[in-house]
């Protein structure tokens, strides 16, 4: 469930669709790092700036019993971005307790999130050649 997301290139952007569990998963991390409970230098270095359009999605709802993958329009920069606030929540977990406490989540589903995103470049790279 966690391992394929859907990737396209749409002009200079991605179009990354992802189930509502994995886009809630992604939510929650993106709430956890630009957040406020993270330094300024952590955020700056782990993910880097985010635009408004990434951080808007810490307040979109969807509906978990939906079948209908969420699609979300990203830059380079805000799948970097997105990229490294999974990576980073993955990486900075302390016990597998204490992130399914703070994620609602397991890491080995964020850990899928982000392999999943790296696969789907892979793919659209490989394709382009």
């Amino acid at each position: 469930m966690y391992r394929r997301v859907r990737l396209r290139r749409s002009g200079e952007s991605y179009a990354l669709s992802l189930t509502p569990a994995q886009f809630e998963l992604a939510k929650r991390v993106l709430v956890d790092l630009y957040g406020g409970s993270h330094s300024s230098e952590v955020v700056a270095v782990v993910a880097g700036d985010a635009s408004e359009g990434l951080l808007e999605l810490r307040e979109r709802e969807v509906d978990f019993r939906s079948r209908s993958n969420v699609e979300v329009a990203l830059s380079h920069s805000d799948l970097r971005a997105l990229y490294g606030a999974l990576a980073f929540a993955f990486l900075n977990r302390s016990s597998e307790e204490a992130f399914h406490n703070r994620y609602g989540f397991y890491s080995e589903n964020v850990q899928a999130v982000g392999w999943a995103i790296c696969a789907a470049l892979q793919g659209i790279g490989n394709s382009m050649k």
